[in-house]
């Protein structure tokens, strides 16, 4: 069949119409065909919970302090700080500061080992210093990397010294130190104690501290109480003022009187041959006493003279020698006006400034031989046993370092033994060691001994001591 004519005449037409409408027409409208990113896969043996451990520096998150309210307390991981402002008349003495800490294996160092987050703090002893902080270190044990907190215990409620009813009395010398009642004392700073005599004005200056239950000299010990010693003041009437380096006060309403106390005599200065005066150490020599010194030895050797020239704080006074001492071991007492008479102190005089004297001696647990009282009873030794004998002037040959032993009953008989000496004792700028010390043998005879030790001054030089003259029993 044929096309018609007017149709086949129509096509050219209609495919131009067609290109046209297809250029004219404009592209689709629709979002953008983009590749989608790769989804990682995911592990089909990871756990659905894990504890995350810190890598950091240990850090504490949180901490408790010993009778302080948890609102008290603000750790600062910033500043590497906790403050802990301590609650009105706090009266804890040895609180327990618990940190958590930001890794499970870290640990507090020097804590106890049963509790290394938890450490014992002593306000009077690790927290005493002048700005009331302390240092609390952290470890981690895997790579040994520390940090350090600074403790600030603050006190902001004011320092009081607690009603008193009559004056505060001590004594000078006694057996217990000065105690005042105070609150809000315990703020880890130290305290300054100032006395002012009332009647010269001059000023005297303490450290006052806390005493836990169980310090030897501390009565009735307690933290709302502090605590300090005037063996260096003049008896008389004070004013009290107590300070911290924060800034705090407080003023006593009374005075404290300090009272004269027994008379005490530490010990007399080593004379030498022609020295014509020595220095006499005690506490409680007033010259109004009329004091003197009182010199014997066991050769019925006996005098007195008198002391001049007290100290003001009442811990020394001098002595006139006389003429006539001859060089030996001699015993001195104190004796007052009024008839007190001190203890006994025993002393040497030497022939010159270079001859060594032994001034202690100690068995072997340390405890020191009583050489000081009058008697002519024997001073017991056990043989097979060591003693310690601090003798003066350094033993420069060891070797020639010796205790001499003469017999009483025939002077010829006389033995020699050997000592031993720690070289760090004699050293200069060390912390020293036991002092001399020496064994006597079982070989050695029982017997009644006069004892002295030689010295060895130098390479060729031996001096020795003065000889005592009390006999030792050597069993």
């Amino acid at each position: 069949m044929k096309t018609p004519v007017p149709l086949l005449r129509l096509l050219p037409g209609l495919f131009v119409l067609a290109m046209c409408v297809r250029c004219s027409s404009p592209m689709p409208v629709g979002p953008p065909v983009t590749t989608p990113l790769p989804t990682p896969p995911v592990s089909q043996t990871a756990p659905t919970s894990q504890t995350v451990v810190s890598v950091g520096l240990p850090k504490v998150t949180t901490a408790t302090f010993t009778g302080v309210p948890t609102e008290n307390i603000r750790v600062d991981t910033v500043n590497q700080t906790i403050t802990i402002s301590l609650p009105e008349n706090y009266f804890v003495l040895k609180p327990t500061l618990t940190v958590v800490l930001s890794c499970t294996d870290c640990f507090v160092q020097y804590a106890p080992t049963n509790n290394p987050t938890s450490q014992v703090f002593s306000l009077n002893e690790t927290f005493r210093g002048q700005d009331g902080t302390s240092i609390v270190r952290l470890q981690r044990p895997g790579d040994n990397r520390t940090n350090a907190y600074k403790i600030i215990l603050k006190q902001d409620n004011p320092l009081r010294i607690s009603p008193l009813t009559k004056p505060l009395q001590t004594e000078l010398g006694g057996p217990y130190m000065m105690a005042v009642p105070v609150q809000n004392y315990l703020d880890g700073v130290f305290a300054q104690v100032l006395l002012t005599n009332k009647l010269s004005g001059k000023q005297y200056e303490f450290l006052g501290y806390t005493c836990s239950l169980d310090d030897h000299g501390c009565s009735q010990a307690g933290p709302d109480k502090m605590y300090f010693s005037v063996g260096a003041l003049f008896p008389g009437e004070y004013t009290l003022v107590i300070k911290k380096a924060t800034g705090r006060e407080a003023i006593s309403s009374y005075p404290v009187i300090v009272n004269r106390g027994k008379l005490q005599l530490s010990g007399v200065a080593r004379i030498v041959i022609g020295q014509d005066k020595t220095t006499v150490h005690g506490l409680n020599l007033y010259e109004d006493n009329q004091s003197k010194l009182l010199i014997n030895n066991l050769k019925n050797y006996s005098t007195e003279t008198d002391l001049v020239n007290f100290t003001e704080n009442t811990q020394q006074a001098t002595v006139i020698l006389p003429t006539y001492l001859k060089p030996g071991n001699y015993w001195a007492r104190v004796k007052q006006q009024n008839g007190v008479v001190s203890e006994s102190r025993r002393f040497s005089v030497l022939t010159d400034d270079r001859q060594p004297y032994l001034f202690s001696l100690y068995d072997e647990r340390y405890t020191r031989l009583d050489l000081d009282q009058i008697s002519d009873e024997p001073i017991s030794l056990m043989r097979e046993k060591r003693y310690y004998a601090e003798v003066t002037l350094s033993p420069r040959n060891l070797k020639q370092h010796q205790l001499k032993l003469v017999d009483v009953a025939d002077a010829q008989r006389v033995v020699l033994i050997d000592m031993y000496v720690s070289d760090s004792y004699y050293s200069y700028g060390s912390d020293g060691g036991f002092p001399p010390s020496f064994v006597i043998p079982d070989t050695v005879a029982p017997s009644l001994y006069r004892v002295s030790f030689l010295v060895g001054i130098d390479a060729n030089t031996v001096r020795e001591t003065p000889a005592f003259e009390q006999v030792f029993d050597v069993k």
